[in-house]
């Protein structure tokens, strides 16, 4: 079958699912435990940066997820048919995804450097708090941004569901809640929601490209050359 461009969407779509789940949920929570975030507590944040095989897996990892999340993102913008308001905002989410991804590829330098300080016993409590701003912070503003424009711009696409832009600004508006998190004090745990809609929101994106890519809908949408 030919590798359409949202046929290709929808494979970068799982694997960035997939690396998100593994690199920086599961691997990370059964080396090393609870995540620690929103803390200038010294000995929490050694005690879980402490573990040399998390180097790699938050270090390493991180820059893997960015070799699908691209293609993704722009697979998706390519395969969208409509009009000219559905480039713009396709586009618009392109470009935060772009945006985007010096942020990941900094936080996981920063991830792999605090395991090497906690490893050498070093202060790890100014470079972690760079660490949690930038990804429990500023990172879930462009987040929002490239959700919020490749998902209202698939609304009505052809193997989308009709709810998808619902669950677009659902997922968008969750990003914007958790990126004030760390100023106004709310609990790590508070954010949870917003990172499992994020995860629900690929998977229903992955899972629709695949049903463009194999005609499923054709005809809801005038497609334009």
């Amino acid at each position: 079958m030919p590798a359409s461009p949202a046929r290709i969407g929808s494979i970068a779509g799982w694997l960035t699912l997939i690396g998100i789940l593994g690199f920086e949920v599961i691997v990370p929570r059964a080396i090393a435990g609870q995540r620690v975030s929103g803390t200038t507590d010294a000995a929490a944040i050694s005690a879980y940066y402490g573990h040399s095989t998390l180097s790699p897996v938050v270090g390493l990892g991180g820059f893997v997820i960015l070799l699908a999340f691209l293609p993704f993102v722009t697979a998706m913008r390519a395969s969208l048919p409509g009009d000219e308001r559905t480039r713009l905002l396709a586009t618009i989410g392109v470009a935060f995804a772009v945006a985007a991804a010096p942020l990941y590829v900094v936080k996981s330098a920063i991830a792999a450097t605090l395991v090497s300080i906690a490893g050498g016993g070093g202060d790890v409590v100014p470079l972690f708090r760079l660490w949690d701003l930038l990804y429990n912070g500023g990172v879930y503003a462009f987040e929002a941004g490239w959700i919020l424009g490749l998902g209202l711009a698939a609304a009505g696409a052809p193997g989308f569901p009709r709810w998808f832009a619902a669950l677009t600004a659902l997922v968008g508006g969750l990003q914007l809640v958790n990126m004030t998190g760390l100023f106004l004090g709310i609990p790590d745990a508070a954010t949870l929601p917003g990172n499992i809609a994020l995860a629900g929101w690929l998977a229903v994106a992955s899972y629709s490209l695949g049903r463009l890519a194999a005609g499923v809908g054709q005809g809801r949408r005038e497609a334009v050359a």
